[in-house]
């Protein structure tokens, strides 16, 4: 889907698939575009586009978005494009106490991970300093976050044998559990060391979510899929492993 607003005007214009004869759209710059063969309803309303699809008498969400002068966000999606069901779903939340026994196996992690931090640190410095630079203190660091990344993924293949998830929900799970989390958690990512680029692009990022932020707090469960991938956040996983 797309906005333009190169008239000065808004033009909305909106894919209902796509095969090899090229885009297929139930809206084109506004013009709303319905085949004759299929039943739909669409309701507009406060900056935001619902358009459900009568399947065998049964009305299912075709897309749910809601439009702002900078960016588009999709809620909920159910299409298909060259054969390939592509949709945006929400997740659904794990039961209390799964998620009170995953909280329980991180603090393990991170009880081991200082452990295993305090006897690095308590290693003898072999290097020195070098133009002014602690080279022992960058081997330090360097060795435990190795160690927090083994960590992180012993986590994540113990949850799916306990749980029986599959991949992408043991990680999204995880996710919800670690962003809390002292030593595993956003807050606890060196970032001073990003180059200039980066650093620009989260604080970019970082308005954006700010200033759309009720938008970004419902999608926070939101899941994209497509061909067999799942798209959790940034991350695309591969929904056969």
């Amino acid at each position: 889907m797309s906005i333009d607003t190169s008239s000065g005007m808004l033009r909305l214009s909106v894919l209902a698939g796509l095969d090899e004869n090229g885009p297929i759209y139930l809206i084109k710059e506004n013009e709303l575009l319905l085949r004759a063969e299929d039943v739909w309803d669409m309701e507009y309303s406060g900056a935001c586009l619902k358009i459900w699809r009568i399947i065998d008498g049964a009305r299912t969400v075709f897309i749910d978005l809601a439009l702002e002068p900078e960016i588009i966000i999709i809620r909920r999606m159910n299409s298909h494009f060259n054969g390939r069901l592509f949709r945006v779903r929400k997740l659904r939340a794990p039961r209390r106490r799964a998620l009170d026994s995953v909280a329980s196996r991180v603090a393990e992690y991170e009880r081991l991970f200082e452990r295993l931090a305090a006897e690095i640190d308590g290693r003898p410095a072999v290097y020195g300093l070098h133009n002014g630079v602690d080279i022992d203190a960058v081997v330090r660091e360097g060795r435990k976050q190795i160690v927090k990344m083994h960590l992180e993924r012993d986590l994540k293949d113990g949850l799916r044998r306990e749980f029986n998830w599959d991949w992408a929900y043991s990680l999204w799970v995880l996710g919800r559990v670690l962003e809390r989390s002292p030593v595993f958690g956003e807050a606890s990512r060196e970032r001073v060391n990003l180059p200039p680029a980066v650093l620009a692009l989260h604080e970019r990022v970082a308005e954006i979510k700010a200033k759309h932020r009720r938008h970004f707090e419902a999608l926070e469960d939101v899941v994209a899929e497509y061909g067999g991938m799942i798209y959790l956040g940034n991350v695309a996983l591969d929904s056969a492993r």
